[in-house]
């Protein structure tokens, strides 16, 4: 009976790490998204900022236009930074996570592997 508890609190702890491992894959999904979506703003604003550098060199209404697209950029390039380092540390937590789950697997496998013997006696 210990046994058995023993194995459905293994069982509830795999499960509970299957849900963080599920709820950490999302995460990085959403960081992959909102990464594309900076990565897709960028080019956006970097063509934007040839545009407007081409068209009106030398005017001051351009010079400011240009200089706030600029910051806009760089702005964006920080944020795709912060994301990718995010998702980055995700992965690794996600790593050690699958790592800690293949663990208890095996633990479970082992302890009903013992419970089938014990129960065979």
């Amino acid at each position: 009976a210990a046994r058995g508890q023993e194995c459905e609190l293994l069982r509830g702890a795999v499960a509970k790490q299957g849900a963080q491992l599920q709820e950490s894959v999302a995460r990085q999904e959403g960081l992959a998204g909102q990464l594309e979506t900076a990565r897709r703003r960028e080019a956006e604003l970097g063509a934007e900022l040839q545009a407007l550098s081409r068209a009106n060199e030398g005017a001051t209404a351009a010079a400011t236009a240009a200089r706030q697209a600029e910051e806009s950029r760089q702005a964006l390039l920080q944020e795709g930074k912060r994301l990718m380092d995010e998702k980055q540390a995700l992965e690794g937590t996600l790593k050690g996570v699958r790592a800690r789950l293949r663990e208890k697997e095996g633990e479970v496998k082992a302890l009903q592997e013992a419970k089938r013997l014990m129960d065979e006696k």
